[in-house]
């Protein structure tokens, strides 16, 4: 048996008073009325509560606030609530539990679930299958599987799922085999190996044909002319080189003083950096030096003020004490002892000298900080000073020394110079002409084979797209055949299925009566229905009318959906006009109803079929009274036009479209 699906009611909510709600039956529900009575807007209105695009009319989006939709998809009962006005969600509540399952967006980012996703992880069916349109896979969404379930009044007599649109057919298939059971998740694998694989041999074959198109404007030429230029070039270039040596053996070019000369030019040079670096060093030594010396004046500074306050804090008779603010008592101390911190004044500080006290300021002594301890702690910071001040006094003179020692290396270093160029130009010899030239034809020798060597390289790199091409044209060929062999796997699996649906479905074009129908049969390849071995859109029983064939088609895939478990097939369906073209009066629409009738009356625990139309046919007797809509009785019931007394819906500005 298929999945069941199954919507129950329609409650609309507006800002005209209590919410209009209407319910619907099992099996069967015959939705009959004049054109702009609100048939339409009855499904578009289920199909905005499902999360879906639907049209929506000024009336509409006026007065109905809220939509919701009570449906039963698998084992749940769900209701579905919509706003009109801010319609990027869907709010979810199980209707058995009166839970509250969360609000889902309509079109959610990557990182979300939303309501079409939902619908169908509740529907049981695969919410991961993907299909390649258009070179890009994307996902097959319940939107997709709507196609199946909603047959709408511009195609009941002209298309099955908008096959005849080339960005449609693969998306249709791929639909029709996720509900049948012929895709899993091996052949998604498979599928998108193949994709990857193209998709690298369109980018190698775009990069083949820039290089291509790069050679021909440069006209480069083959790679063996260019090896054969390259060998030619180097012979030539040792040609020029055998010439040079003997033109420099024969002038005395590589004399020994020209030799003697050179080495001693880079010795000299060599020097003239050993002596830099060396002059660098001195002058960071130098810096760390005169650093060291400006913190040890800054120490003797701090002792000398800290000597100082001790001598102006000493004579003070403190009556509060200058921590803590308390009182001091005058005789709590005796005699000899300091009144401040209680200990007993050495005799030494008690009486300091005549001598002491005039030179305790002098510029050339520091004073004392801490008696018996600050004149050692202050000599040793002055013996380190004055070290410093000797090592400064000595690196100034290595300094000058250095730099008087690099004057006399860049004076030998223009002079060897000087007699080295003497001996080299055109002045310093005979026949340095001739020398010059023949260096200048090795220039030109060496150029011209850097030049060959590029082009060769180009040549490589440019043969290695056409290997890459070639790579990418074996990979895509075995990837294409791993899939081709798994799709005849499946296909030889999916065989019986298509065995009985064309049964099926040739069973009921002849029991629709339909003229001119020899054998029926639906086919395997693109799951379409084929009349006499015609495309059933390149046949018509009348004036181009294929009804008979549209609708035969979906309730043959509901017959035998129904007829199995292992389909994910949604038992429901919507057939919007099937009359269309055909007329009450003919016998082919009785026959049709009668067989939708029967069919969902069997299958009413499992199937549910909306049947909307302006009449029933004539002869016809449904088994349950329809739904009928008029302008006194629309399918919005509490929306009118109170200026020409009958309702507005959406059919009201999209009749045209949809009756």
């Amino acid at each position: 048996m298929s999945i069941l699906f199954r919507v129950e009611a329609l409650e609309l909510h507006t800002d005209k008073g209590e919410p209009d709600r209407r319910t619907f039956s099992k099996g069967l529900n015959l939705l009959i009325g004049d054109p702009g009575s609100g048939k339409s807007t009855i499904i578009e209105l289920i199909r905005f509560g499902l999360g879906l695009k639907a049209q929506r009319t000024p009336v509409v989006e006026r007065w109905v606030s809220q939509v919701i939709v009570d449906i039963v998809a698998g084992d749940h009962r769900l209701g579905l609530s919509r706003s009109v006005r801010t319609p990027g969600t869907v709010e979810v509540t199980d209707l058995d539990t009166q839970e509250r399952l969360g609000e889902f967006p309509v079109s959610p980012s990557e990182d979300e679930v939303g309501i079409g996703t939902a619908l169908l992880r509740w529907l049981g069916i695969p919410s991961d299958v993907e299909v390649t349109v258009q070179g890009r896979r994307s996902v097959v969404t319940f939107a997709h599987v709507w196609e199946y379930m909603h047959v709408p009044q511009f195609e009941i007599d002209h298309s099955i799922a908008r096959h005849d649109s080339s960005g449609h057919s693969t998306r249709r298939k791929r639909v029709f085999e996720l509900l049948f059971g012929l895709v899993d998740e091996r052949l998604i694998s498979l599928e998108r190996e193949v994709d990857e694989v193209k998709g690298k041999r369109r980018q190698a074959e775009a990069l083949l044909q820039g290089v291509k198109a790069l050679t021909q404007r440069t006209e480069l030429p083959p790679r063996d002319d260019l090896v054969s230029e390259l060998s030619e070039a180097e012979r030539h270039h040792r040609q020029l080189l055998r010439a040079n040596d003997r033109m420099r053996s024969t002038l005395g070019a590589h004399d020994d003083r020209i030799v003697t000369l050179r080495g001693l030019l880079t010795t000299t040079r060599n020097t003239l950096a050993r002596t830099d670096e060396a002059l660098e060093r001195l002058a960071q030594t130098q810096q760390h030096r005169r650093t060291r010396s400006e913190e040890l004046a800054a120490a003797l500074a701090r002792l000398d003020r800290v000597r100082l306050a001790n001598d102006l804090l000493a004579p003070i008779e403190f009556s509060q004490c200058p921590r803590c603010l308390q009182e001091i008592h005058e005789n709590r101390t005796g005699s000899g002892a300091c009144r401040l911190c209680l200990q007993e004044i050495p005799e030494e500080v008690r009486r300091p000298s005549k001598s002491r006290r005039r030179n305790r300021s002098g510029p050339d002594r520091l004073p004392l900080a801490v008696p018996g301890e600050a004149t050692a702690q202050e000599a040793q910071l002055a013996d380190q000073r004055e070290e410093i001040r000797l090592l400064l006094h000595q690196g100034d003179q290595e300094k000058e020394s250095l730099q008087r020692y690099r004057g006399e290396l860049l004076a030998e270093l223009r002079a060897l110079e000087v007699e080295l160029d003497l001996l080299t130009t055109g002045l310093g010899f005979p026949g340095s002409e001739e020398l010059a030239r023949l260096a200048e034809q090795l220039a030109v020798a060496a150029a011209e084979i850097d030049r060959i060597t590029a082009l060769i390289s180009i040549s490589d790199h440019a043969s290695s797209f056409a290997t890459a091409c070639e790579t990418a044209d074996d990979e895509v060929e075995v990837a294409q055949a791993e899939l081709d062999q798994y799709q005849e796997h499946l296909d030889s699996t999916s065989s019986g299925l298509f065995d009985d649906l064309t049964v099926i479905y040739d069973e009921l074009l002849k029991d629709f009566a339909t003229p001119n129908v020899r054998e029926a049969r639906i086919d395997s390849e693109d799951f379409l229905p084929y009349i006499d071995d015609k495309k059933f859109d390149s046949v018509s029983i009348s004036g181009g009318n294929r009804v008979p064939f549209i609708v035969g088609y979906w309730l043959a895939l509901q017959a035998e959906a129904l007829s199995s478990p292992r389909y994910p097939f949604p038992g429901f369906l919507i057939l919007d006009s099937p009359q269309k073209s055909l007329g009450p009066l003919q016998e082919l629409s009785k026959n049709m109803y009668g067989h939708i009738q029967g069919m969902a009356t069997q299958r009413e625990e499992t199937l549910q079929i909306f049947v909307l139309d302006t009449d029933l046919p004539e002869g016809f007797t449904p088994f349950r009274e329809p739904i009928r809509l008029s302008y006194e009785n629309p399918g919005i019931r509490s929306i009118r036009n109170l200026t020409s007394g009958r309702p507005q819906s959406l059919d009201d500005t999209a009749a045209s479209d949809t009756e």
